[in-house]
């Protein structure tokens, strides 16, 4: 029975496989050298246009690894990109300047590095290829279930994020809160279905997700995506929790079943469990790449310092489509949020055929 099949692999870890410390990667003073000089190059060659939208890094044509070069940084990205996409599904890098660097150069070096890992993919409906995580005072009181949970300062239901590849720069820790967690998701669903196989044959079932009024041209604004996905030897996990609930504004979706309410809290228990879950204190130069197919997130809800703005909770968020060699097969129902299955051309949010790409400095 294909629903009856445990997962197995290197994706398939639990917390007490896991020591961040040595697991991470630290930069030395060469490495960060070598980041500086390749944003400086980006700035003399005039491709990256700063001046005309304030505040905003406008691309003067589509960058490429070549743009930036990192010859004595890469044996460490490539190793990034081994874990990620053919290792556990995350890796650390740690030591990025971010409290001596400008923002400017923060946000160019973290797209650099992007480009090595694969293509960067818009976040929003306003294209933004770099996306902020911080408080910016929408929906402080979380009346509207659209709002979009990283702009607020409350607590993230888990989920995955829409790239093959989420990466998450600190700036700025929280005062108070704040902690990211992630987890297997493929040993999350073998815990579901070693516990409960009834259940685990419903993720693998329709589940209707909200689009939060981010609706590409000619789509519906809900979709229908499995949770658990196996197509062509591979098997991918996608999981919004929230989305589903949302959806149910929609009097087209199908009303979720109390079947599918027990597996999605089966699943998100799974998660949550102190067997599976790894906590992270990101800390200022701390970058945090996760697979989306087979790992999920969190993150608790946080304070800032009510009286000094600047040191609010500040994350610099990266999507990458990764690349023929490293991406594994979607199933066409991924059309529906990735926009494409294609390797190196999916993922992200796009709206509109137009849409212009751009890097904000600030959070918006």
């Amino acid at each position: 029975n294909l629903f009856m099949s445990f997962l197995c692999g290197p994706c398939v870890w639990e917390a007490k496989d896991v020591c961040l410390q040595e697991a991470a990667h630290h930069l030395s003073q060469v490495h960060v050298l070598e980041l500086e000089q390749a944003v400086e190059d980006l700035l003399r060659k005039g491709i990256v246009d700063t001046s005309t939208r304030p505040g905003y890094v406008k691309l003067t044509r589509p960058l490429s690894k070549d743009d930036f070069q990192l010859p004595n940084l890469l044996p460490i990205i490539n190793d990034c990109l081994h874990q990620l996409a053919h290792g556990v599904g995350w890796s650390v890098i740690r030591g990025l300047p971010v409290k001596k660097w400008s923002r400017l150069q923060s946000v160019l070096a973290l797209h650099g590095i992007g480009l090595h890992l694969g293509r960067a993919r818009a976040q929003n409906a306003k294209g933004h290829l770099i996306g902020h995580v911080k408080d910016v005072g929408v929906d402080p009181d979380q009346q509207d279930p659209t709002t979009r949970i990283y702009l607020t300062r409350a607590a993230q239901p888990w989920h995955c994020d829409s790239s093959d590849v989420v990466g998450l720069l600190c700036l700025e820790p929280a005062l108070e809160g704040g902690m990211s967690s992630w987890a297997s998701s493929y040993s999350a669903y073998n815990h579901v279905l070693r516990t409960a196989p009834e259940l685990a044959e419903a993720l693998h079932g329709p589940w209707y997700l909200d689009r939060k009024n981010e609706v590409p041209p000619g789509k519906l604004p809900f979709y229908c995506l499995p949770i658990v996905n196996q197509y062509q030897g591979s098997t991918t996990v996608y999981l919004n929790d929230t989305y589903y609930q949302l959806a149910q504004r929609h009097p087209e979706v199908p009303r979720i079943t109390e079947r599918q309410v027990q597996a999605l809290e089966a699943f998100i228990s799974a998660c949550s469990s102190d067997e599976l879950r790894v906590d992270h204190w990101l800390e200022p130069g701390d970058l945090q790449l996760l697979n989306n197919h087979c790992t999920v997130h969190t993150r608790t809800a946080f304070r800032d310092p009510p009286e000094d703005p600047s040191r609010k909770r500040h994350l610099l968020r990266l999507w990458v489509a990764l690349t023929e060699g490293q991406a594994c097969p979607l199933a066409p129902a991924y059309a529906e949020v990735y926009g494409s299955t294609q390797i190196g051309d999916r993922g992200g949010i796009r709206v509109k055929e137009s849409q212009e790409d751009c890097i904000p400095l600030e959070a918006e």
